[in-house]
């Protein structure tokens, strides 16, 4: 599968499609993903959600080690928030630290649109098997 394939797997997700969140770059070791910034994401403050954007760096993540076909999901997760989310878009810019064979740590930093810091964030992945992944519930 090549990287657009891959993109375009992930970026057909339902819940994906529905917060408004994609995978907009992905290269070996490292993605971007985002999220826009509207009604449906807002706290009761009028900010981004920390959910939507701990979502949106749990992507880039996630999308940062899918390079090359190899599927994972999230071990853990630690965020750092920074700044209250505010602007149209957020942009998470992922990078893998650390990538061993059944585990990856990636750092992400999570930006608006104007490259102002919103947070900052730590994920562990965990490498599934191709053949456990295919299976449908």
């Amino acid at each position: 599968m090549n990287t657009e394939q891959i993109m375009e797997r992930i970026n057909s997700s339902p819940y994906l499609k529905e917060n408004h969140l994609q995978v907009e770059m992905m290269q070996e070791k490292e993605a971007i993903a985002s999220i826009i910034i509207d009604d449906n994401i807002l706290n009761p403050h009028g900010y981004a959600h920390g959910g939507a954007i701990y979502s949106v760096a749990d992507l880039a993540a996630g999308a940062a080690c899918c390079y090359g076909g190899r599927s994972v999901v999230t071990l853990n997760g630690s965020i750092n928030y920074i700044k209250a989310g505010s602007g149209v878009k957020l942009l998470a810019h992922a990078e893998v630290i650390s990538k061993g064979g059944h585990t990856a740590v990636i750092g992400v930093r999570i930006t608006n649109e104007k490259e102002i810091l919103i947070a900052q964030a730590t994920f562990t992945m965990y490498f599934v098997d191709q053949d456990r992944y295919d299976v449908k519930r």
